[in-house]
């Protein structure tokens, strides 16, 4: 094809990093905004100044500055960087190369072909690899530009004074894995030892926006739960593939969230969304029927804000991080906060399992008819399937022991009825709405 130099452009590094999220390595401030180390942005293109050397990016506090590469650094999918030290969760081989479980191994970049939750990564038996970003940890020594770290001593000097617990962050790195400069509150430059800190997990901070924002906050549009079964489809290609919700966390929504440690409603929706429709459903169904029942359903599904547990939770927390934040009593969790808030409670079923096999589907239940709401049905049934609530609820069980015995407890004293409430509900038909206070 003959094409003229006006429709044409020669690709720069500002090409190649458009869209990709950079972290910044400077302190800047000026009439047209703020930059700090460790800032999270947005490559938008090349520079208007100097396109042949500069990016031009935006962040939150500064929404269009021309940086020189050496300013950022390139965060690739579950926030690694480029020469990271990295340990390998997994086994992987082919051929003659391998890569063993606790290898370690080398950051390379992004992988060409899953760009949102693959990194390529150099090991001493196996030279090019692409793993997703779940099946590696970093070398627990590692610390970047940008981490955020807790003093673990106190000490004074001439830049200042550093107190035990003070929070700070990573402006340089000395010897990696051994010594690294610092920056405090009181303290403007401290050159210390990785034995002096240690690293603030993100689901640590006070800052994350899991714990400032309210968990009715916590919504998805159905637009953005389209654009994530388009991720889904790329994903998974072979035509025999259709994850189900596990499957989906563990293997996209997991690396997607992993660096910024927020669950994926708040990843798309930084924010915070007011939920609208709260949804209960089994893990068990796939994922791309699961879209399609509630659009069904939902003649303004395009537009209207979903509280979906596992895109509205922190999938990538700890467990026993995550037990501690959503509470030890179910009446003040964030599901049953949601389920108050929402105007509609929508049950999605499937054609694998009963829903009401699981425990806390039977328990979101009670609490949408303690508040009163109507429910909506959507989805098919199993060909086979008990519409006994009794015997459903009698059968219902939690994957945690201690969830377990805590709900079958709230059950016993204060829902007597729900196994009432559960028969209805199942013998409903697609399409119907229940009137749980008529079922009472």
């Amino acid at each position: 094809v003959s094409l003229g130099p006006d429709q044409v452009e020669v690709e720069t590094l500002g090409h190649s990093l458009r869209g990709l999220v950079l972290i910044c390595k400077i302190d800047r401030t000026d009439s047209n905004g703020t930059l700090a180390v460790g800032d999270r942005g947005i490559g938008i293109g090349p520079s208007t100044v100097d396109p042949d050397k500069e990016i031009l990016c935006r962040f939150e506090k500064y929404t269009s500055v021309s940086l020189l590469p050496d300013q950022v650094e390139l965060e690739l999918p579950g926030g690694y960087r480029i020469g990271d030290i990295v340990v390998s969760k997994t086994r992987r081989s082919d051929g003659p190369e391998s890569v063993k479980k606790g290898e370690q191994g080398i950051v390379l970049g992004l992988s060409p072909t899953h760009r949102d939750t693959h990194i390529q990564c150099t090991f001493p038996n196996f030279a090019n690899v692409c793993l997703i970003a779940s099946d590696l940890s970093l070398e627990p020594s590692q610390f970047r530009i940008g981490d955020v770290v807790i003093s673990k001593k106190h000490w004074k000097g001439a830049a200042g004074t550093v107190h035990c617990g003070d929070p700070g962050i990573v402006i340089g790195v000395q010897q990696p894995g051994k010594r690294i400069s610092c920056k405090f509150e009181k303290c403007r430059c401290a050159d210390v030892s990785v034995a002096e800190v240690k690293r603030e997990e993100a689901f640590e901070s006070r800052s994350n926006p899991m714990r400032t924002l309210s968990s009715e906050d916590w919504g998805i549009t159905g637009d953005q739960l389209v654009a994530l079964s388009r991720q889904v489809a790329s994903r998974y290609t072979d035509k025999d593939e259709n994850p189900n919700v596990y499957e989906l966390v563990d293997g996209l929504i997991k690396p997607l969230c992993m660096a910024q440690h927020v669950s994926y409603s708040i990843l798309q929706n930084p924010g915070g969304l007011r939920c609208e429709t709260f949804v209960s459903h089994a893990w068990c169904e796939s994922y791309l029927q699961f879209v399609a029942d509630m659009q069904d359903r939902c003649s303004d599904f395009r537009t209207r804000v979903f509280w979906v547990c596992f895109v509205a939770n922190p999938q990538t927390w700890p467990k026993g991080n995550l037990k501690r934040f959503l509470g030890v009593n179910p009446h003040h969790s964030p599901f049953a906060i949601a389920i108050c808030k929402c105007d509609d409670f929508l049950v999605v079923r499937n054609n694998g399992k009963n829903i009401y096999w699981r425990l806390w589907c039977c328990v979101e239940l009670a609490f949408a008819s303690s508040e009163k709401k109507a429910v909506q049905i959507a989805g098919t049934l199993p060909p086979s399937t008990t519409t006994s609530g009794a015997a459903l609820l009698k059968g219902a069980k939690c994957t945690d022991k201690d969830d377990n015995c805590t709900l079958r407890q709230i059950v016993k004293e204060r829902f007597e009825n729900l196994a009432v409430l559960i028969s209805n509900v199942v013998a409903a038909q697609a399409g119907e709405v229940v009137d749980l206070g008529a079922c009472s």
